[in-house]
């Protein structure tokens, strides 16, 4: 029989030990926690599928709030952008004077970001809301799935998590009480080895 074999017969052993006569009150509560643990955890899945959906749609209704608020626009720079292109490696980004056309036809000047070094005279696709003023980039539909699966999982892991704390701390207070026991029996059986 392989490692994974034996491991597994182990454990099964271990979740039926209530069936065990040497097994104790500590064992069925050791095993009990366990498996409470495990089907908490499955019925968390529907609460945490629930939560990422109602998160999913409300990003999805500020995806397009978003996109009917912003509008792409391409902006000129007025000046280089402060820096080296060697910097741009990182994720820094630089505020540069810039031009740029509103969807009415009027132009507007202001600060834009842009990568270190760039140079004047570049264009840079940028977003505006109604009133011009540079904004980050509309919520798409995909980030709107981001966010509901993410939502999702950190709420599986989270239950999943308190849960396997509990019992790990239950299983910890068993472990002690069993301890305490098997303690107790070796002065009681210490006593009656001392009357002899």
């Amino acid at each position: 029989m392989n490692l994974r074999a034996k491991w597994l017969v182990r454990q099964v052993r271990w979740l039926v030990s209530w069936r065990n006569p040497l097994a104790t009150k500590w064992d069925l509560l050791d095993v009990t926690a366990i498996v409470v643990a495990a089907l908490l955890a499955l019925l968390a899945v529907p609460a945490a599928l629930w939560g990422g959906e109602q998160a999913y749609q409300a990003a999805s209704a500020a995806a397009v709030r978003e996109q009917a608020a912003r509008t792409p626009a391409m902006a000129v720079l007025l000046t280089a952008a402060p820096g080296t292109v060697s910097t741009r490696v990182s994720n820094t980004r630089v505020a540069t004077e810039a031009v740029w056309q509103l969807p009415d036809g009027s132009t507007r000047t202001g600060r834009i970001d842009t990568d270190p070094g760039t140079s004047a005279g570049t264009r840079v696709p940028i977003w505006v809301d109604r009133a011009g003023v540079p904004v980050p980039a509309p919520m798409t539909a995909r980030d709107a799935q981001g966010v509901g699966l993410g939502v999702g999982i950190l709420l599986w892991l989270g239950c999943a998590s308190a849960l396997a704390a509990l019992a790990w701390g239950l299983r910890w207070l068993v472990n002690r009480g069993r301890g305490a026991d098997i303690d107790r029996e070796w002065r009681d059986a210490g006593q009656n080895l001392n009357r002899f």
